[in-house]
């Protein structure tokens, strides 16, 4: 969702012109659902950000970026 409305997540230098902190809180989101992922041990606090940034990215890009 969030490449297809314009954001480079897995390029370090084009997502510098993208929202940074939308990338940023994508990253450290999708990093801790890759630590879920491949069993590693996870504090219940970094899970509850991930869904909460998770949550918030889905509502800013639903309302302020549309799609292509």
């Amino acid at each position: 969702m969030l490449d297809s409305r314009g954001y480079a997540l897995t390029d370090e230098i084009a997502s510098e012109g993208d929202d940074p902190e939308v990338v940023t809180e994508f990253r450290a989101a999708h990093e801790v659902t890759q630590a879920t992922k491949s069993g590693r041990d996870v504090d219940p606090g970094d899970v509850a950000m991930a869904v909460n940034a998770y949550r918030a990215l889905y509502e800013h890009v639903i309302n302020d970026r549309t799609a292509p």
